[in-house]
């Protein structure tokens, strides 16, 4: 997997080369590049994290893609719109490496260096591009929004505690309309990462900034995930994300079709496949927070 963090968008001449003489310009008997297809993200209270999301403690979008298998691909074009614009705008033209160009079928991952001042959805669509500028049809549309952040209270950083159930504070932040619910995750604190526990999705309580949201280790309820019951004396990391409802911020639309199920224009829904309402696109993550679990 290759990440790539661009600092600057990429507006200039290039959205202007890209829709009218360069990559996608195209003859009748040329064959276009595989159309992009995306990771599909998972929901918020499953163990692993993939797809597109959030940076944890940041304001980041990452965006992750499957690498074609056309033999002359070079790499993908990354448009974004926000939900105010008219129209796509080029941010940011991702070159395949050789190494990635080895592992084709493999995901790669772009993040999105825009920070968002509020809350605002934003559209992302992909096109493939060959060797001789030759681009594919357009992806996709892959809708997100990022949500202010939680505000971790305790464990305060590198805390000391000594129950093997401890409970996690944080503030629910009320100047926030769109964060509706929010998940807990703990993992160790060792170079395995291992993810010991994921709550359900909880809904947030209306508290005052003065007041905060609380959650013991291990409550799971129909959704979640607990691999521990209690945590043994050691290190671990603690960091909660707050969600919201997509389906206010959609369009149905926006959403790939390969990755849900009721999505729009889905020639046939697949069951194996969540329903758009169990997936989270409306998220934000709180920094990762440690603690020790004393004897």
């Amino acid at each position: 997997m290759s990440v790539s963090s661009i600092t600057s968008r990429w507006v200039l001449a290039l959205a202007c080369l890209a829709y009218a003489g360069g990559c996608g310009t195209t003859s009748p008997d040329v064959e276009r590049p595989a159309r992009p297809q995306w990771e599909c993200p998972t929901p918020a209270f499953s163990p692993s994290e993939k797809g597109t999301g959030i940076v944890p403690a940041g304001r980041n979008v990452h965006l992750r893609w499957y690498i074609g298998d056309d033999p002359d691909l070079k790499g993908y074009q990354i448009y974004a719109r926000a939900a105010s614009d008219a129209a796509d705008t080029l941010v940011a033209s991702y070159v395949l490496s050789q190494e990635e160009l080895g592992e084709r079928g493999t995901v790669v991952e772009w993040v999105d260096p825009y920070e968002q001042i509020t809350p605002t959805p934003v559209y992302y669509v992909l096109f493939a591009y060959t060797q001789d500028s030759i681009r594919s049809m357009r992806s996709d549309t892959m809708g997100f929004m990022v949500l202010p952040l939680p505000q971790l209270i305790s464990p305060t950083n590198n805390a000391v505690v000594t129950e093997s159930v401890p409970a996690f504070r944080f503030h629910p932040d009320i100047f926030s309309s769109n964060s509706t619910a929010f998940v807990v995750r703990v993992r160790a604190d060792s170079l395995s990462r291992r993810v010991l526990w994921v709550s359900n999705r909880r809904a947030l309580t209306g508290l005052t900034w003065e007041e905060h949201q609380t959650i013991r280790y291990g409550m799971i309820g129909d959704e979640g995930y607990l691999l521990r019951p209690q945590l043994h004396p050691g290190r671990y990391e603690w960091r909660v994300d707050f969600v919201g409802t997509h389906r206010l911020l959609f369009p149905s639309e926006a959403a790939p079709c390969a990755c849900f199920s009721d999505a729009s224009g889905c020639a046939q829904p697949d069951d194996d496949v969540p329903q758009l309402s169990d997936i989270d696109l409306a998220r934000s993550a709180s920094e990762w927070r440690k603690f020790v679990v004393a004897p």
